[in-house]
């Protein structure tokens, strides 16, 4: 039996730990919670435009689709540049769903105008509204990336 509010005080106690946004998804890939809610402000631009966000989708259903194959974490970066990754659930051999997060850049040099170039080159209509939410974006270090990564494979 799935506790709803227990599960969201968890993933928001790891989303204050980590700066990630951070959802539980069923075995097919459908979100069950996340903290905080929604896409984040960069990300909800970006999917206002169809053909971005069936981009979107399209690399989280591989992240899925590797997690699966592989019953192990897979870590990876959007087509906007963001650091993502998804969790299996294994119970007794079956997946049962999928821990994720993301909406988080690397804290590299070059990282953010990296994002702000693919904004501009794939949708040069909301590149100065998305450049504006891309400052916004939480960065955080590869260091953070992998010790946070070690410890959503064990909440998983």
């Amino acid at each position: 039996m799935i506790h709803r509010e227990e599960i969201t005080a968890l993933l928001r106690a790891l989303h204050e730990a980590s700066g990630f946004r951070l959802s539980l998804h069923d075995a097919s890939f459908g979100e069950i919670a996340a903290y905080p809610e929604g896409a984040s402000d960069f990300c909800s631009c970006v999917h206002m435009k169809e053909a971005l966000y069936h981009r979107c989708t399209q690399c989280d259903a591989v992240a899925f689709a590797n997690a699966k194959a592989t019953g192990k974490l897979y870590v990876y970066r959007c087509y906007m540049g963001l650091c993502e990754a998804v969790s299996p659930i294994i119970q007794d051999g079956m997946l049962m769903g999928y821990l994720m997060m993301g909406q988080v850049l690397e804290d590299t040099p070059g990282a953010r105008e990296s994002m702000q170039e693919a904004i501009r080159r794939l949708d040069p209509d909301s590149a100065k509204t998305a450049r504006a939410l891309a400052g916004r974006v939480p960065a955080v270090s590869r260091t953070a990336l992998e010790a946070f990564s070690k410890i959503m494979t064990a909440c998983a």
